[in-house]
């Protein structure tokens, strides 16, 4: 009865409007479609929000907010509660400065983390120290996903390219580790800055992404980069050279599958995965290589797993608070930190072809990350998406689910 007489009433006002003189004769049709359908859409919120409780969605022609009480504001009654303008029906977002903020301080947990793992391995085999990061890792970690209302189980949607990514991650992370624990910090870091070269490369074949001159001539540069840092006729490859361009490729690759299967597949899956297989493969090989391990350096393993975590989070908050080109070139901070660290740690201290190198490597990654924010230039953004060889799933991937659980979902337009 309500719903009839504000009928009557919204149809009542259109009629007067209508005859109120010969001009208003051309908004006949027009007022009454308007008074009609929003007296029709104020009835069905109304009963959606006592029946069902359901947001409502964005897309519909007006907006009606809630009056103090809670309910619907009827449009007729509570003109004071009445306006057209759209009702925000996400979480509000942090300060882009805040995701800045965030992003560098993980990648500086990053640096530490790397400088924990040099330590550790003048002692330990790399496979021991994998073996006791992760497992002190796997529990803040299993603990978050646990907490997750969202996960209902654990079983992937793509098993062999679930478990083909999470070969390449124990691959990528056992040559870096190597790498760290042999080469200078600053030259690792230059190294491995070279996957963003390849992750456009392998983007090709396995995303269907195209790639123009521009971003060929970035790629090719930066390779240009990697040559001076090697220095190849100069100075000798050692098997660290060659573990830390391994860990880039397959970082590079893992990223890529990522990009591939991540919209299919939760974060849990994502993650957990390489970290159990990373468990039972280095629990192998463990009995053979074992070193009695004291306190300190157990706690020193130990701040190794936690790192990761904790790196790993601040990252992903920042892509969560800032858009992924603002995000993605922070990386290249973590050769400072390497920088300093081996100074006052190591006593390295990079020479002038290590700096060249790693400038041209970092100014081709900035190129191509700026060429990806461009509109209609890249479909899939690889690089910008994926900013760093150590992560389990991309940072986006994240700010997908969390948007699908904190935004109602539009639909298409009509």
């Amino acid at each position: 009865m309500q719903a009839d007489a504000s009928t009557n009433k919204l149809t009542f006002y259109g009629i007067v409007i209508v005859t109120g003189g010969p001009q208003a004769r051309l908004f006949r049709k027009p007022c009454l479609f308007a008074c009609r359908t929003s007296c029709k859409d104020w009835n069905k919120r109304k009963t959606a929000a006592q029946t069902s409780q359901k947001p409502v969605h964005k897309h519909e022609t007006h907006q009606f907010p809630l009056d103090p009480a809670g309910q619907l504001a009827n449009p007729l009654k509570d003109r004071n509660h009445f306006h057209t303008q759209d009702t925000p029906l996400t979480i509000p977002a942090k300060s882009p400065v805040f995701g800045l903020g965030t992003a560098l301080l993980g990648f500086a947990l990053f640096a530490t983390h790397d400088v924990f793992t040099k330590y550790l391995g003048e002692t330990y085999v790399v496979f021991q120290i994998i073996f006791f990061a992760m497992l002190f890792a796997f529990v803040p970690m299993a603990i978050l996903m646990l907490a997750d209302k969202q996960v209902d189980n654990f079983r992937p949607k793509h098993p062999w390219l679930v478990l083909l990514r999470a070969c390449l991650s124990l691959i990528a992370v056992s040559c870096g580790f190597y790498a760290f624990t042999t080469l200078p910090l600053a030259e690792v870091y230059a190294l491995l800055f070279a996957a963003p070269l390849l992750i456009t490369i392998f983007a090709i074949p396995i995303l269907g992404e195209t790639v123009r001159l521009q971003r060929w001539a970035a790629v090719f540069v930066g390779l240009v980069g990697v040559l001076i840092v090697l220095r190849p006729g100069t100075s000798a490859l050692t098997l660290g050279h060659v573990a830390a361009l391994t860990s880039a490729c397959a970082a590079a690759l893992a990223s890529v599958l990522v990009r591939k299967i991540g919209p299919n597949e939760r974060p849990a899956v994502l993650i957990l995965y390489p970290m159990i297989l990373s468990m039972v493969i280095m629990g192998c090989l463990l009995p053979a290589i074992y070193v009695p391990v004291g306190l300190p350096h157990l706690g020193m393993m130990a701040a190794v797993g936690f790192l990761s975590v904790a790196a790993q989070y601040c990252v992903i908050s920042g892509y969560r608070a800032a858009p992924a080109a603002v995000i993605a070139p922070m990386q290249y901070s973590q050769i400072l930190w390497a920088t300093a660290f081996g100074y006052l740690f190591f006593d390295e201290v990079p020479d002038v072809y290590i700096g060249l190198g790693s400038g041209i490597i970092i100014a081709s990654g900035l190129f191509l990350v700026w060429r990806e924010s461009r509109v209609s230039v890249s479909a899939r953004n690889p690089v910008s998406r994926t900013p760093t060889p150590r992560f389990g799933v991309a940072p986006t991937h994240f700010r997908q689910k969390q948007q699908e659980n904190t935004t109602v979902k539009e639909s298409e337009p009509r």
